[in-house]
């Protein structure tokens, strides 16, 4: 499981977190001043010479303040140029800050790079600079780390409860991941890719989003279900009968758990997993619903023999 990927999504949610945390505050402030608040997720807030608003947030795009703004100012992946006035404090992540002649914060500076201030601009609190990238990439490892251990345990819970429940549809789905290999990579290709392709139809052609939102969640319940039997497959094969199924799963559940930390390879490795994981599964049930039960004829129903020549 690569770090790196976490990052892009843990800065774009610290972003909303902390503008929204300015954001409710400022609410209360329109409702005293009469002003309103700003609040765009990708654009531009442009406050003309003359105007008041309230508190400024901003999650994609650049501010002008020749006018008031009666509160906060917060921009993310984007520049700022104050040459009015703010009443709050100024934090810009991911851009530029520049205060031109007149302008005036009577708050602070928050700032990943230096500000360009102007000598005839006015800040009445501080200037600190944070280093984004490291708070960002601190909050990015501690969010993969958890979503690492909630997948470990969801997983080996998932599977635990599989062959506590319904021991013989797993011994069945084990034998075939170790019989049928290449019949069960085929189909498990097949229902990877059919089963989204089947769930968009019916998203656009039934009720649309809401139908599309569960099937989608119940997809990633699939394939999470199939990711866990592959791992019970994999430790079956290491673990052979009669050992109980229980040190199977420990053992394929650790190798695979293992295996998905290591960047790239674990992507592939979880791809995989639910790949043959789900055509080990299509193939079992196939198999259980086509067999044809043996019928034990007793003697009162044998037929008669056949008379003497």
């Amino acid at each position: 499981m690569s770090i790196d990927r976490f990052r892009i999504p843990a800065a774009v949610t610290f972003g909303a977190l902390f503008a929204f945390g300015l954001a409710a505050p400022a609410l209360a402030q329109a409702t005293e001043t009469g002003v309103d608040d700003q609040v765009v997720i990708t654009g531009r807030v442009d406050v003309p010479a003359g105007q008041m608003v309230g508190s400024i947030v901003i999650l994609n795009g650049n501010v002008v303040v020749a006018g008031i703004a009666d509160g906060d100012v917060f921009a993310l992946n984007g520049s700022v140029i104050i040459s009015g006035t703010v009443t709050g404090s100024v934090t810009v992540v991911n851009g530029t800050l520049e205060l031109t002649d007149g302008a005036r914060v009577e708050g602070d500076l928050v700032t990943q790079s230096e500000p360009l201030i102007a000598a005839g601009a006015e800040v009445l609190g501080q200037h600190r600079s944070v280093n984004f990238d490291f708070v960002f990439g601190r909050a990015a490892i501690v969010g993969a780390i958890l979503f690492w251990v909630g997948l470990a345990v969801s997983t080996f819970v998932i599977g635990a409860v599989f062959l506590a429940v319904a021991p013989r549809a797993a011994a069945a789905v084990a034998t075939t991941g170790r019989t049928a290999v290449g019949i069960s990579i085929g189909w498990g290709f097949a229902m990877a890719f059919g089963l989204p392709i089947a769930a968009t139809v019916a998203v656009v052609t039934l009720v649309g989003i809401p139908l599309g939102i569960v099937l989608f969640f119940a997809l990633a319940a699939i394939d999470l279900f199939a990711a866990t039997t592959a791992a019970y497959v994999l430790g079956r094969i290491i673990v052979k009968p009669p050992t109980s199924p229980f040190l199977a799963l420990l053992a394929g559940w650790g190798i695979f758990m293992g295996v998905s930390l290591v960047p790239f390879l674990g992507a592939l490795a979880w791809f995989a997993a639910v790949v043959y994981g789900l055509g080990a599964i299509t193939v079992a049930v196939w198999r259980a619903r086509s067999a044809t039960p043996v019928t034990t004829l007793t003697p009162a129903t044998m037929p008669p023999p056949p008379p003497p020549s």
